[in-house]
């Protein structure tokens, strides 16, 4: 049935190709409008309309140009940037092309390689068409694909839009890996047939030859093959081994000429530590020279056919009369998806370690666990069932039944024979596993086994544990010792939830009674948003602050510095009974007291008991001019000014800047600001914002001016008064000052502030400013 998406497309190529029919295009203009109309034939109609009809023709264009001329069998790749090539095509991406004999596996290959090369690909167009070439190889007939015939045969034509490169050598490497992945594409298709043909024989062999294996073990391997050739497993590559030389001397030798499909070139390796057996460890040597027949296990070389993921390798082993290694099969591919849906019990070889695992456990299979362990089996990851002994399957099968009844964490380790990585299984409660704590639990198992993580995959359904499986491949030849039980309780610890930890801090921060009714209160206050950015360490102060904001009903709040931030960075926790504060109202008081608020997170905390919670906002601040402040030592004193500017118990003004640079008090503020408004009064001609900058940048002096008002004021003064009103002694280079201070009808009259050098007292008088 036709849409309505169809004929816009159509209507769109019909334009296409009826401006393409009135361009010269030379020798192309035969070609161009069946080319054109099957080009964009099956592309979504969005990447269609999102281009213009000049970007549209010439890309098509484009393709036809280098599909012109090509030698059969030869695939040609060009990777270029349209506007070097083709200046009317507007394109803002690098285009790679490719002409290539149609075949299996060609577009998925293509953009696994490019994905491993860190590109995105944003579209891709691949007609097939049905062509004609003369004996030099010029493109005479074109036509969507049909049947072929003697004259004719299908070619794939690729066109593919990625991010843009700006360097030639980037283009040059897109064109030298697509070469590598199609050349592999090429021989597993040409070679397909010949390996069923050696994988049929050697089936042969095993059900005709006799030897000393259990004939139990021979039949499942037979089945297994069959099972192979059946739909479920991509064959790439294919070789045969040979056990050469004595004792240490011992190693496999490729058979010449036995190669197939990737594996044709001897060269190959498919195994690194298969090269010389006398070289690796002797538990690796032990366990080729074991006389099971067949071995399922990852190679160390990436499929790039097809699927980007470790290559699927399949050992059968070459066996004499007597049971002895003498050789083996190598059978390198991948397994389909078919392989990943079917139950277990279903494929052979791995229903075999299955049932041997279920017997060896000593469940009734019908019995509540017996069930729980073939639900566990049955699910466990199929490329490790294909790999798993069964002593391994079994231990990991009985650890994981035993969790089923506790709600913990647990770690299972498999080592692989060859010692190229370490499979480690991580079970945990469902309900504990974020994208945070995944990332935890990646870090420490990839610290405790010094490697990387190579393939991951997770599993959480309706069942209450889930399942974390992670490849940890080793940055060295050898897998560093382990010891699992460690490893466990690090996950352990990083799995515990918040609440957990805040019981634990403060259980040690209070007698038992007292945290337990804290916890009681706090354990499920705090928002997701404050359990993800903040330790259980700083809910501890900021219990303490909200219970203080409980008792007070008053604003309480906490000045600090944050671990590792620069000098001028600090934060600020208000702590508000009420509602959310206004940004708009906070923002000028802090401005006014030296401060630049950079960011700021908000949260409602609600303890038990407190109907309407506690607002919290945590501002990120800089210092003006980004000065350094001691925080510690200004503290309480900037809290008690902010509150009272709030609360309007104090003006709001730049004054309070002083409040951090000078370390004052409010009420040393109120004295300076006192100050300024007499001598306005008095007819000073300078501005208030000019005496605020003026003591602002002269701190110390204006604490020496708030201590020479306390010692003559205060009634409380400690100390000799008169003293204190004199001048310090003389010293080599020193700023002071000394207030004369008239009282005529409560008013200050003047203030005189002089700096003394070795010289003598000089009288200083302010810079004008024009204010």
């Amino acid at each position: 049935m036709t849409t309505r998406d169809d004929t816009r497309r159509a209507k769109i190529i019909a334009d296409l190709v009826k401006t393409a029919k009135s361009r010269k295009l030379g020798r192309r203009s035969a070609l161009a409008p069946a080319f054109i109309s099957e080009f964009y034939g099956g592309i979504p109609l969005e990447d269609i309309e999102r281009l213009g009809t000049e970007d549209l023709l010439v890309a098509a264009i484009s393709c036809l140009d280098f599909a012109v001329q090509r030698r059969p069998g030869r695939t040609k790749i060009r990777a270029f940037n349209p506007e070097d090539d083709h200046p009317a095509w507007h394109a803002r991406q690098t285009i790679v092309e490719i002409i290539n004999d149609d075949m299996p596996f060609l577009v998925d290959s293509v953009t696994n390689a490019l994905n491993g090369l860190n590109i995105t690909v944003h579209t891709i167009i691949h007609p097939v068409f049905s062509v004609e070439r003369t004996k030099g190889g010029t493109l005479s007939k074109l036509e969507p694909r049909r049947k072929e015939t003697p004259e004719s045969r299908f070619e794939s034509h690729m066109q593919v839009h990625i991010d843009e490169q700006t360097s030639a050598r980037a283009l040059k490497r897109i064109e030298s890996e697509l070469r590598r992945v199609l050349s592999d594409v090429q021989a597993a298709v040409r070679d397909w047939r010949p390996m069923l043909h050696q994988v049929n024989n050697l089936i042969v062999d095993l059900e005709t030859t006799q030897t000393k294996i259990p004939q139990r073990e021979v039949d499942e391997s037979v089945e297994f093959l069959k099972w192979m050739l059946n739909g479920h497993f991509t064959f790439l590559g294919y070789r045969e081994f040979e056990l050469k030389g004595r004792g240490r001397r011992t190693h496999f030798s490729v058979v010449p000429n036995s190669g197939r499909g990737i594996l044709r070139d001897d060269e190959r390796i498919v195994f690194s530590k298969l090269r010389n057996v006398g070289e690796i460890s002797p538990e690796i040597e032990a366990f080729l020279r074991q006389p099971h027949l067949l071995l399922v296990t990852k190679g160390g070389m990436m499929s790039t056919v097809h699927r980007r993921t470790p290559i699927d390798a399949i050992g059968i082993k070459k066996l004499d009369a007597s049971g002895k290694v003498i050789g083996e099969y190598l059978i390198v591919g991948l397994f389909t998806s078919v392989a990943y849906s079917r139950s277990a019990s279903t494929i052979p070889y791995v229903r075999r370690k299955v049932q041997e695992a279920m017997d060896r456990s000593g469940y009734d299979p019908t019995g509540h666990t017996g069930k729980a362990l073939m639900h566990i089996l049955e699910n466990f990851p199929r490329d490790e069932l294909f790999q798993i002994t069964v002593r391994d399957l079994v231990a990991i099968g009985n650890g994981v039944v035993t969790l089923q009844d506790r709600q913990r964490l647990a770690l299972f380790v498999r080592k692989d024979p060859f010692e190229r990585f370490v499979s480690a299984y991580v079970y945990l409660p469902r309900e504990r596993y974020n994208q945070s704590l995944r990332n935890e639990l990646e870090r420490i198992l990839c610290e405790a086994f010094d490697g990387t993580i190579t393939s991951e995959s997770s599993q959480f359904g309706d069942d209450p544990l889930g399942r974390l499986h992670r490849i940890i491949t080793p940055r060295t030849d050898a897998i560093p010792k382990y010891d699992v039980r460690k490893i466990e309780a690090e996950l352990r610890e990083a799995a515990r939830s918040w609440s957990e930890r805040l019981h634990d801090v403060l259980a040690n921060a209070h007698d038992e009674e007292t945290a337990k009714s804290m916890m009681e209160r706090y354990g499920d206050a705090f928002p997701a948003i404050y359990r993800e950015n903040y330790p259980v360490d700083e809910a501890i102060h900021d219990i303490t602050k909200c219970e203080e904001t409980l008792r007070t009903n008053t604003l309480c709040l906490s000045l600090y510095k944050p671990d590792g931030a620069s000098a001028p960075e600090y934060r600020l926790k208000i702590y508000n009974p009420g509602d959310a504060m206004a940004l708009s109202d906070v923002l000028p008081v802090l401005e006014n007291m030296g401060l630049k608020v950079i960011n700021e997170v908000p949260f409602r905390v609600h303890p038990t008991g407190a109907e309407a919670g506690i607002q919290i906002h945590d501002f990120g601040l800089v210092t003006e001019s980004e000065q350094k402040i001691d925080h510690e030592a200004v503290r309480y004193a900037f809290h008690d000014a902010f509150a009272r500017v709030w609360q309007g118990e104090m003006e709001d003004d730049g004054f309070n800047k002083l409040v951090l640079i000078a370390g004052l008090s409010w009420r040393d503020v109120v004295v300076l600001r006192a100050y300024c408004k007499y001598l306005r009064q008095a007819g000073v001609p300078f501005s208030q914002a000019y005496m605020e900058e003026t003591m602002a940048g002269n701190s110390g002096i204006a604490g020496k001016i708030v201590e020479l008002f306390t010692a003559r004021f205060d009634p409380d003064f400690v100390g000799r008064r008169k003293v204190r009103n004199r001048a310090p002694p003389r010293a080599s280079t020193e700023c002071w000052k000394r207030s004369q201070i008239s009282t005529k009808t409560a008013s200050f009259a003047t203030t005189s502030i002089w700096c003394k050098t070795r010289s003598g007292p000089i009288s200083t008088r302010p810079v004008k400013t024009g204010r």
